[in-house]
């Protein structure tokens, strides 16, 4: 249902026996864990009311407040809109204040456009960011913010969700978390979620294809798809929570992005290179030279292990295709796939000790 509570004290009971409901099942100290959203996307066709920002704000009112009401502990929060709107949320901010409505933190949605660079999402979501935290200072307060879906764009189905594109924009992003997520600890922005974990979702309809060009990290039969895999190389090569950039070169165009991450509580680190550009943006392939320089004298490279995604390797979709695109994979099938779902690796990567100290490695980047 996408309307506004024809009744708002029935609303307003129904939230509170459901809170009630949920702090009998699991305890307050679980639930008090747990934050409570407010509606999905009311500045989107997933919110009816009329006009919109004001029928939001009364169901925040209402909801919030019943919430609290059950226990101060509970945490609730929104809007929750579908991009980092700075007139939605600098009202919201406002409001919730000076009516005196319970929130404990700020949370949105933010997907790239296909027309724009990836620079210019990035910049959208700082100043939301940005907006919140001059808002803290202004009231003293301490409001959270987060994004609790993002994509490499929106919306389903859309075939790069499935394929290589979808794990070239995870780790052209990564990149750019260090700016998002500074080191202050002052800044309101804390985590974002990707949208989503699984195909497994009600949303598009359920559909019985392997590949449906939605949004999960796998398949509703758990085959791993190129952004799964991103993900878990981000989370192998760097730290848990930051990384570190060593260096960054970026082409002209700015759709190759070099840099390196670095571990340094398992002693290792790892250079990602990603060719992405939004789907309406020109890409190219690219021949790069990278060059390796140790900060210690007389240390030589010993090894390289390289690890690939693209359209050819670590692509389980293209196997699914040459199988005849099976609406219900046999388990033989399904074995294949998660066969072709892990990640390729090139354990001896050919590269040329070019003095004492700097190694140069030359890799073809395909689209």
């Amino acid at each position: 249902n996408t309307s506004p509570p024809k009744d708002y004290s029935v609303w307003f009971q129904f939230i509170q026996q459901w809170m009630e409901h949920l702090v009998d099942v699991f305890g307050i100290e679980e639930v008090s864990l747990w934050f409570f959203e407010v509606w999905n996307e009311p500045n989107d066709k997933f919110w009816t009311g009329s006009p919109q920002y004001p029928t939001y704000l009364q169901l925040f009112n209402s909801t919030a407040r019943a919430i609290k009401s059950v226990d101060a502990r509970l945490r609730v929060g929104g809007p929750t809109i579908n991009h980092p709107d700075l007139s939605w949320i600098n009202s919201f901010l406002n409001d919730t204040l000076s009516n005196g409505i319970p929130i404990d933190f700020i949370v949105f949605h933010s997907y790239p456009k296909t027309d724009n660079s990836l620079q210019s999402y990035v910049d959208g979501i700082q100043s939301a960011v940005d907006l919140v935290q001059q808002y803290n200072q202004q009231f003293n307060r301490s409001l959270p913010s987060w994004i609790s879906e993002y994509a490499s764009t929106c919306c389903a189905p859309f075939a790069g969700y499935d394929d290589n594109y979808a794990a070239a924009f995870l780790v052209y992003m990564a990149q750019f978390l260090q700016v998002l997520f500074p080191q202050q600890a002052d800044s309101p922005f804390r985590w974002m979620s990707y949208w989503g974990i699984s195909d497994v979702m009600e949303e598009q309809g359920f559909n019985s294809n392997e590949f449906n060009g939605l949004y999960g990290l796998q398949t509703i039969r758990g085959t791993k798809k190129p952004s799964f895999r991103a993900m878990q190389l981000l989370k192998e090569m760097g730290g848990n929570q930051s990384y570190s950039t060593l260096e960054i070169t970026q082409t002209k165009d700015n759709t190759l992005l070099i840099y390196a991450l670095s571990n340094e509580k398992e002693n290792k680190w790892g250079i990602f290179v990603s060719n992405f550009n939004s789907q309406q943006l020109p890409i190219e392939p690219y021949s790069v030279d990278i060059y390796v320089k140790s900060s210690r004298e007389e240390t030589h490279m010993k090894q390289i292990t390289g690890y690939r995604i693209d359209a050819d390797h670590t692509n389980p979709v293209m196997a699914w295709k040459e199988m005849g695109s099976p609406l219900y994979p046999t388990q033989k099938q399904l074995q294949a796939l998660n066969q072709s779902s892990q990640i390729a690796v090139e354990k001896n990567v050919a590269f040329q000790q070019i003095n004492a100290t700097t190694a140069k490695i030359s890799l073809a980047v395909p689209v």
